[in-house]
C-alpha cells in the first residue's frame, strides 16, 4: 500500500537514497515530502471547531427517549452514591490500618525501651560490683601483709551484721502484721458484742413485753367482719348481673365461716406485721442513740 508523502518513514527513505545516489529528482521529492510534513503538523496544531448541539424537536419527547434519559440520570446517581460509599470505606480502612500500625509501633517502642532499661540496670549492677571489687582490690594492695587477716575478719563481720539486720527487719514486719490483724479482730469482736448486748437489753426490757402482750390481746369484732363481707357481696352482684359471666355465677361462693376465717387470718397477719415494724423502728432508734452516745 502507498504511504503518504509527508510521513517520517518516507522522508527517511528519501534521505537515504539521496545520500547513496544524489540526483535532482530525489532532492525535489525530499523537499516536497518535508513541505507536506510541515503542512500536516500545522493542521494538527489548529484547534478543532466545537460541534454545535443539534436542535431538539419542539414537539413532545418520545417515551423511549424519556425512559433512556431517566435511566441514564438514575444510573449516574447510583454510580455517584456507590463511589462515595466506596470512598468512605477506603478512608475508614486506611484510618484503621494507620491506627493499627501506630499502635504496633508504640508497643514495639515500649518493649524496646523496657528491654533497654533492663539491660541498663544489669550493666549498672555489674559496674557496681566491678567498682566495688576494684576498690577492695586497691584497698587490699595498699594494706601491709600482716593486716590482711584483720581486714578479712572485718569484712566477714560486716556481712554477718548486714544479714542479721535484714532478718530482724523481716521478723519485725511479720510481727507488726500479726499485731495489726489481732487489733482488727479485737475491734470487730467488740462491735459484735456491743450490738448483741444492745439487742439483749432491748428484748428483755419491760416496754417490749408490754407491747407484745398488748397486740396479742387484740380481738376481732364478728359484726364488723360480717358487715364488710356484706358490702363486698352487694358490690359484686350488679357487676355479675350486667356482665352475665356464667363462670362466675356458677362458681361456688365461700361460706360465712370460711370468709370469717380468711378475714381473721389476714387481720392476724396485719397485726404481726405492725408489731414487727414497730419493734424494728424502736430497735433502730435505740441503735442510733447508742451510736450518738459513743461519738
Amino acid at each position: 500500500p502507498r504511504r503518504p508523502l509527508g510521513t517520517p518513514a518516507v522522508i527517511d527513505s528519501l534521505r537515504t537514497v539521496l545520500a547513496t545516489r544524489p540526483s535532482s529528482d530525489v532532492r525535489q521529492l525530499l523537499q516536497l515530502a518535508e513541505e507536506a510534513a510541515t503542512a500536516r503538523q500545522a493542521e494538527r496544531r489548529k484547534p478543532r471547531p466545537k460541534r454545535k448541539p443539534q436542535p431538539r424537536g419542539k414537539g413532545p419527547m418520545r417515551p423511549a427517549e424519556a425512559a433512556e434519559r431517566i435511566q441514564a440520570r438514575w444510573r449516574a446517581v447510583v454510580a455517584r452514591r456507590h463511589w462515595r460509599k466506596m470512598l468512605r470505606a477506603a478512608f475508614t480502612i486506611q484510618r484503621a490500618w494507620r491506627q493499627h500500625l501506630d499502635a504496633k509501633r508504640r508497643s514495639r517502642a515500649r518493649e524496646f525501651h523496657q528491654e533497654l532499661r533492663v539491660l541498663r540496670d544489669k550493666r549498672t549492677a555489674k559496674l557496681d560490683v566491678l567498682s566495688r571489687h576494684e576498690r577492695e582490690f586497691a584497698e587490699l594492695q595498699r594494706l601491709p601483709g600482716r593486716a590482711v587477716p584483720a581486714w578479712q575478719q572485718l569484712n566477714e563481720t560486716l556481712a554477718v551484721v548486714k544479714f542479721q539486720a535484714r532478718w530482724r527487719g523481716i521478723v519485725a514486719r511479720r510481727r507488726a502484721a500479726e499485731l495489726r490483724l489481732r487489733k482488727k479482730q479485737a475491734e470487730a469482736a467488740a462491735v459484735i458484742q456491743r450490738a448483741f448486748r444492745a439487742h439483749r437489753r432491748y428484748v428483755t426490757r419491760p416496754a417490749y413485753a408490754d407491747l407484745v402482750a398488748r397486740y396479742a390481746r387484740v380481738t376481732i369484732d364478728d359484726a364488723r367482719v360480717a358487715e364488710l363481707q356484706k358490702k363486698i357481696l352487694d358490690g359484686r352482684r350488679p357487676w355479675l348481673e350486667t356482665r352475665r359471666i356464667d363462670r362466675l355465677r356458677l362458681a361456688p361462693r365461700p361460706s360465712i365461716a370460711e370468709t370469717h376465717a380468711r378475714a381473721q387470718q389476714l387481720l392476724d397477719q396485719r397485726w404481726r406485721d405492725r408489731i414487727r415494724y414497730a419493734a424494728a423502728s424502736e430497735h433502730r432508734s435505740h441503735l442510733r442513740t447508742e451510736i450518738a452516745a459513743l461519738y
